[in-house]
């Protein structure tokens, strides 16, 4: 087994990314940045799921298990107060399963108005001494971690693109409703929610679209004319319609940040502490 190059000189160079430049030519730099109960995607649980959107928990364990790691700061008017949240435990449910039951376990606002929201984190196998990172996903059927096929994963990739596509033409169709049955909105809002994981683009957006539908009295919406829904729903057809950029602006704040480029060489993953001082690197092959 032999460390990846690019591994190998961030590791020796922990406070210095440019010195790696030549070895991180090509390739994607994933910066995770250390989380803060201030920062923009603080109401966010990181929910760990395979690339099939299944929950997985974390490595090594892969339990299920889903933890918030600060107190939810609930309004006084709801009576609940600041307090701790969770676990949950969501071995064998998918990603939106997962999040209705972390949402239905925490029913009130934060002091900021905010409910809490779910960020979907794809999880794999990281070898403990190349540090490469190995595609995963929860087998069902035998309750156990394993190793996809590459024919597995792109029959899969197949086929949410064609799922994609028919989300893509149900929401346009929505768009044009007068008298949109809400729970017609409520299956968009969940296939949504699967279908952008991991897209930073949209960090927010899901999560704003089911507040829409919340704050909506009655059984139908004219989406025609809800100022919310005719902004956000177009925004996740784009989303949903280009491939995702790996060209995005690192946010010190987020869960997952973005940065550097890539044109599917492979990607570096980079944890640093709140001094951006490297603390730990893993590398993901290909652009899968």
């Amino acid at each position: 087994r032999v460390v990846d190059a690019a591994v190998l000189c961030l590791t020796e160079n922990p406070r210095d990314l440019s010195a790696c430049a030549d070895e991180l030519e090509g390739l994607t730099v994933i910066t995770v940045h250390p989380r803060s109960p201030d920062d923009p995607f603080y109401n966010q649980v990181v929910v760990p799921v395979d690339y099939r959107g299944s929950v997985l928990g974390v490595q090594p364990v892969f339990d299920g298990m889903v933890r918030y790691m600060f107190e939810w700061r609930g309004n006084d008017a709801d009576g609940l107060g600041v307090r701790r949240v969770g676990p949950w435990n969501c071995q064998g449910l998918t990603d939106v399963q997962c999040c209705d039951l972390i949402q239905a376990s925490v029913p009130d606002r934060d002091t900021k108005g905010n409910y809490i929201d779910c960020w979907f984190q794809e999880s794999f196998y990281k070898d403990p001494f190349t540090k490469k990172m190995v595609k995963i996903f929860y087998n069902e059927a035998s309750k156990t971690v394993s190793y996809p096929s590459t024919e597995e994963v792109e029959a899969f990739q197949a086929q949410e693109a064609a799922n994609n596509a028919q989300l893509v033409k149900d929401i346009d169709t929505a768009l044009h409703m007068t008298a949109c049955p809400k729970q017609l909105l409520w299956a968009i809002y969940t296939k949504i929610r699967h279908a952008v994981r991991g897209n930073a683009s949209v960090q927010k957006d899901p999560q704003k679209i089911r507040d829409a539908l919340l704050s909506q009295t009655g059984t139908t919406i004219d989406v025609t004319q809800n100022v919310y829904l005719q902004t956000l729903l177009p925004k996740i057809v784009s989303a949903l319609s280009s491939p995702l950029d790996p060209t995005i602006v690192s946010v010190s704040s987020s869960p997952l940040d973005r940065s550097s480029t890539s044109n599917g060489n492979g990607t570096i993953v980079v944890v640093v502490d709140e001094n951006d001082n490297i603390i730990d690197v893993s590398r993901r092959q290909g652009s899968g």
